[in-house]
């Protein structure tokens, strides 16, 4: 069992690892190694602490928009994508 970090509730966890998910889908490369589902990678990712949610501010929103958003954490161990 994949357990959240320190300081993320179950509930928080499993709503970052469901949007890391659907950005796996869409095409963003994995921060873990391995063959997995994008779920089981979602949830690696979010456990290990390499994907992290982007809180919700005025600077990040647009009006009437509070959509969630995650970042990558850097990982000097993962090469970066660009």
């Amino acid at each position: 069992m994949i357990a959240p970090p320190a300081g993320m509730g179950v509930l928080h966890f499993v709503k970052v690892a469901m949007l890391r998910a659907a950005q796996l889908q869409r095409g963003c490369l994995p921060r873990v190694t391995g063959h997995y589902t994008s779920a089981a990678t979602a949830r690696w990712e979010v456990g290990e602490g390499k994907v992290a949610p982007v809180p919700a501010t005025p600077a990040n929103t647009t009006a009437g928009s509070l959509k969630a958003e995650l970042t990558l954490t850097a990982d000097p161990a993962v090469p970066s994508p660009r």
